[in-house]
């Protein structure tokens, strides 16, 4: 067992297993028909006979952005020498030790010990807390901090690895009212644009080094502020304390909108690697892995696009299905429902009845998310894409708002589709065509290219 011990896989009762299922369907918006089953199996028999399991992974903080919130749907048959019960144990032993280690290298928000009682350096806090310092790390944490680093970096990007505290500031303003709203309230409007500033590469130095001792890979990290980023935070101190008085934590070097990619790819690496690949990894965030077969009958991910109305209400406008392994991102800027819990979204109308919406999406430009109202979604089949490549590529879509097809015609990525809700159009690629089902009477306009 890690000594992390900051998750728990959760066994759940029959009442909260059914809310569970409901809130994969609504919020996460991609619902596999074999998990039905499998949670109806586990309620009939606390034997664990063969059928689909439902684990959670969560955190035990309450630390909106950093909290892990997933979920992992699993096949547990009585194959390889094993029962289903075994398999069950394995499964639970193994989600629990690998989410708790990627877990405890992404978090922002504490510092952890090892069994000597020594406070570790080597996860996304420790770097935060150590500006100057060379710090040695994971290979895993080397890896997706060079991945993250190379995206904020290219032409054109809209991700910033350095926009933390736009992070948190964003779920802040969107777990509380309007009143402190940015399109009402002048203090949120200048803090967003304080810290959008705030969130260029010009201002920090990442350094990331690999060295070879004795045969053996020792990765290293480095993180500072450059001088003229030092000067732009004195400038604006007062803002900072006012920040920290009322979030008590501002970290700068942050993943943000690929966290939950990063921690689901890396369960999947694992799981694929361990030979477990009877199974589903999902966020609430609208991230999802098909790990490979599925029971000894082949599910079919169905994966809704919704529309959203006049009356703030998402309207089903159909599914994508397919039985194949494969990874989906799904980006919205609105909740399904409105008992959403994870505030990832606001959306209202103003005094002149238009309608507002704010997402944790946000380009680093601007400070703000998309202002279309969309549901954007990309999918491949198979494992040759990687979860945070699909998601990167799908925000930066969806930021350039790109509901012309231009941008869609040249995914490498498979399916993709958006819907453009002012416009009530449904623009999608030929693959994914050939896989959408229309589920509703709803009026709109099919553009296929």
């Amino acid at each position: 067992m890690s000594e992390y011990k900051n998750l728990e896989v959760k066994n759940l009762s029959k009442k909260e297993i059914i809310i569970r299922i409901v809130a994969v369907v609504a919020l996460l918006a991609i619902a596999v028909t074999s998990i039905v089953l499998g949670v109806n199996a586990y309620i009939n028999s606390q034997k664990k006979a063969v059928g689909s399991y439902t684990l959670t992974l969560e955190s035990s903080s309450e630390d909106g952005p950093y909290n892990m919130n997933l979920g992992i749907s699993y096949y547990c048959d009585d194959s390889n020498g094993s029962d289903a019960n075994t398999k069950f144990n394995n499964v639970s032993s193994f989600a629990m030790n690998k989410a708790s280690e990627i877990y405890s290298y992404l978090d922002n928000t504490k510092a952890y010990k090892n069994e000597a009682g020594e406070y570790l350096k080597n996860n996304l806090h420790a770097i935060n807390d150590s500006l100057g310092q060379k710090l040695q790390i994971t290979k895993t944490l080397y890896e997706i901090l060079s991945d993250a680093y190379n995206k904020t970096n290219e032409v054109d990007s809209h991700y910033s690895i350095y926009s933390g505290m736009l992070n948190y500031f964003w779920w802040t303003l969107l777990s509380n009212d309007l009143s402190v709203d940015p399109y009402y309230n002048k203090d949120s409007k200048e803090i967003i644009s304080i810290l959008s500033e705030l969130s260029k590469s010009e201002y920090y130095t990442l350094n990331l080094e690999q060295e070879v001792k004795d045969g053996t890979n020792y990765y290293y990290v480095t993180f500072d502020m450059t001088s003229e980023g030092k000067l732009k935070f004195e400038a604006n101190q007062d803002r900072f304390k006012f920040i920290k008085d009322n979030l008590g934590v501002y970290p700068i070097l942050d993943l943000n909108v690929l966290l939950d990619s990063y921690y689901i790819q890396y369960l999947a690496d694992a799981f694929i690697q361990a030979n477990w690949t009877k199974g589903i990894i999902y966020s609430y965030t609208g991230i999802y892995v098909n790990l490979g077969e599925y029971g000894e009958k082949e599910a079919v991910a169905n994966i809704p696009v919704f529309d959203y109305d006049n009356l703030l209400q998402a309207n089903l406008i159909g599914m994508y299905s397919s039985k194949q392994p494969l990874v989906a991102t799904s980006i919205k800027s609105f909740p399904y429902f409105t008992y959403e819990k994870n505030y990832a979204y606001k959306v209202f109308k103003d005094d002149q009845g238009n309608i507002v919406s704010h997402s944790v999406y946000f380009d680093y430009k601007t400070g703000y998310s998309s202002k279309k109202m969309h549901n954007s979604i990309l999918v491949n089949t198979g494992r040759n894409v990687r979860l945070y490549d699909l998601t990167y590529k799908n925000l930066n879509l969806v930021l350039n708002e790109a509901t012309d097809l231009e941008d869609y015609k040249t995914l490498p990525f498979g399916a993709g589709v958006i819907f453009d809700s002012e416009n009530k159009t449904l623009n999608i690629n030929s693959e994914f065509s050939s896989k959408f089902n229309k589920t509703t009477q709803l009026n709109y306009t099919i553009k296929t290219f």
